[in-house]
């Protein structure tokens, strides 16, 4: 069953625009009282009915709420170094798709990989569509947040975390369990 994010909060009658109303009319070519799942912006996952359409809004009503959940019980922050070419964005969706919470990318002091303002900005823009894409696809509660670029200094201030663990290849002393 296909699954979308409705940017609003739960209601009873809700509406799907943009995009998403696009893929469900002309893609999936959906008609009145097809089902489908949604996910509002309160985390409400909800099985729904198409009761109008047309190519710039679909409106469904909602049947039952899903009580069960898709997401992990840790929530997982990865934060990963600027990795060349596609890399990232594959990095991205596997970690969504995975259950990280959100993923913090981390320009690093040896990094090939160098962003500006405008360009980290458009480069997060496409990695948050992404993470969309992702979570879709794995069923997931919400839509994990691609942050903004940063320091390593940076992301470690930002994100307080209970416990922080950091790969490092040379590490031959402690392991990841202890």
């Amino acid at each position: 069953m296909h699954r979308f994010f409705v940017p609003q909060l739960y209601n009873e009658t809700m509406t799907i625009e943009g995009v998403d109303a696009r893929h469900i009319s002309k893609v999936l070519r959906m008609q009145p009282g097809a089902q489908l799942q949604l996910v509002s912006d309160d985390g409400v996952s909800a099985l729904a009915e198409i009761t109008a359409i047309d190519s710039e809004c679909v409106t469904v009503h909602c049947l039952e709420k899903l009580a069960e959940s898709h997401e992990p019980a840790v929530r997982l922050i990865l934060a990963q170094g600027l990795a060349k070419g596609e890399k990232m964005e594959f990095i991205i969706q596997k970690a969504v798709e995975m259950g990280a919470y959100s993923v913090v990318p981390v320009a690093m002091e040896h990094s090939v990989v160098r962003l500006d303002g405008a360009k980290a900005a458009k480069k997060v823009e496409r990695w948050q569509k992404i993470a969309e894409s992702a979570a879709k696809q794995s069923k997931r509660d919400i839509i994990p947040k691609v942050q903004p670029v940063q320091t390593m200094a940076q992301m470690l201030a930002a994100n307080d975390c209970a416990t922080k663990i950091i790969a490092y290849e040379c590490e031959d002393k402690k392991s990841l369990k202890a």
